[in-house]
């Protein structure tokens, strides 16, 4: 029965190391997609700064934009989820003294806005749109 645990364990563990590489491969491309639109409005031949909203409809307007969304709003909450780990087993062994409960909000902080960014992914998928104004409250908060 041991054996099987430890089984288990390592197994969970080769998940959690997967999921965690393709959430920075999913972040990777949305600053990409950020970058070329900012480059774009910097030179004339895009609208407005873009944010974070406006990457990810730029995006889901795009041929299989659908399913680069999809893909994005997966990856990042698994990486919500992997933030939510690191928080919890503290994997990186950074203590529970005041270092480590720093370090530890920062997780927080990180998973919370990947978090937000995925919901508004799932929004948009499913087209629940909301007010310029809302959009803009939720990201600088």
């Amino acid at each position: 029965m041991n054996h099987y645990v430890t089984q288990v364990k390592q197994q969970s563990g080769r998940a959690l190391v997967a999921i965690n590489r393709w959430s920075y491969v999913s972040k990777a491309f949305l600053y990409c997609s950020a970058g070329i639109l900012a480059i774009r409005s910097a030179i004339g031949l895009g609208g407005a700064q873009p944010d974070r909203k406006k990457v990810l409809e730029t995006l889901f307007a795009q041929p299989l934009g659908q399913v680069m969304i999809a893909v994005i709003v997966i990856t990042l909450a698994a990486h919500t989820l992997w933030r939510l780990f690191e928080i919890v087993k503290d994997p990186y062994r950074k203590g529970s003294g005041v270092y480590g409960i720093v370090y530890r909000f920062t997780y927080f902080l990180s998973g919370l806005s990947y978090g937000s960014l995925a919901y508004s992914g799932v929004k948009l998928l499913f087209g629940k749109d909301e007010g310029a104004g809302e959009g803009k409250r939720i990201w600088v908060a």
